[in-house]
């Protein structure tokens, strides 16, 4: 009977060494969670996600260096606008006469130059396109002063019907009066010299008087 209560005594207690020794190795921290990892990766991944989420989130603003990005509608096409591409700054004499703009349509639609303007930097004058100057689609108007209006050296800008700046030319200079124009060429740089070209042309009028109907 002493003999049996020994060997129970032994063994609770080998079983209560056993028990403590499983606890201190896992020790506090070394549960797992749900998903099979421990806490404190758990909590690391966590943290992660939640730096990522803030850099995301939290970005600067835009600057002239960095402009934010213009959305434009899906399947929406771009605005194609009228521009200058040739100007007879000076005519073929001295005498009054010539100083003729073409103003080409890039686009595939009709559009009315009626009512836009031309200004010239080193006069001062602005000329008016006389009304209903329609010019179809690949096409280019050719438009006639009523008078000189341009200078030996000169900036010409095309103003639409608001005024606003659509277009406008570098500095300019004609002082040889032997018909030679200035005209843009295929990369979009101005060139001194003759040139032809094999396009239709609608013909049009302009004065410094604001014509009846603009």
């Amino acid at each position: 009977m002493r003999r049996s209560r020994w060997i129970i005594i032994f063994v609770v207690i080998g079983l209560l060494v056993t028990l403590s020794s499983i606890v201190f190795y896992m020790g506090p921290n070394d549960s797992t969670d749900s998903s099979g990892r421990p806490p404190t990766l758990l909590a690391s991944t966590l943290a992660a996600k939640t730096l990522i989420q803030s850099e995301t989130l939290s970005l600067p603003p835009p600057t002239s260096s960095h402009p934010a990005p213009a959305l434009t509608p899906t399947g929406q096409t771009p605005r194609v606008l009228p521009f200058l591409i040739v100007v007879e700054l000076q005519p073929e004499s001295p005498t009054p006469g010539g100083q003729l703009i073409w103003i080409l349509n890039p686009s595939h639609d009709e559009i009315n130059l009626g009512c836009w303007a031309l200004h010239s930097n080193t006069t001062g004058l602005t000329l008016t396109i006389e009304p209903d100057l329609r010019v179809p689609g690949g096409a280019t108007a050719l438009v006639i002063p009523r008078g000189a209006w341009l200078g030996v050296t000169d900036q010409i800008q095309l103003l639409d019907i608001s005024h606003n700046v659509i277009d406008q030319t570098p500095d300019l200079r004609d002082d040889a009066f032997d018909d030679q124009i200035w005209f843009r060429n295929s990369d979009g740089e101005w060139k001194f010299g003759r040139n032809q070209f094999n396009m239709k042309v609608v013909q049009g009028y302009m004065s410094t008087q604001t014509p009846s109907g603009c």
